[in-house]
């Protein structure tokens, strides 16, 4: 019976822990976004749908090619490819289209490791 409490405070926490780190993005004023090692958004805050004018729905799954285009998705991939092969934080100048007009932005770009380290 006791184990029984512990697993569910366990993922009570976890859960606990999965809304503060949410809410903490959705209320970041930075454009915050997590790719699996393919290249496929895995979460995004609301600031980056709001300025890329995308859905949650349109964009979880899918990669830099599938939203942008492909001249903003070669850089965008070469980034993460840098990243994923040295396992080292950047900065990266980007460049991302933004109503209809070209804009700059500085992105940091790091792994996010499991306990294992992958």
């Amino acid at each position: 019976m006791d184990n029984d409490n512990s697993i569910d405070s366990q993922v009570e926490f976890e859960k606990y822990k999965t809304d503060i780190i949410r809410a903490m993005a959705d209320n970041a004023r930075a454009v915050l976004a997590i790719k699996d090692v393919n290249g496929n958004y895995l979460m995004a805050n609301k600031e980056y749908y709001r300025l890329f004018n995308l859905s949650e729905a349109s964009m979880l799954g899918k990669g830099d090619y599938e939203l942008f285009p492909h001249h903003i998705a070669d850089d965008f991939v070469a980034a993460d490819k840098r990243v994923f092969e040295t396992g080292e934080s950047f900065n990266f100048e980007e460049k991302a289209i933004v109503d209809d007009k070209l804009h700059h932005f500085l992105s940091v770009k790091f792994p996010i490791k499991n306990a294992l380290g992958i």
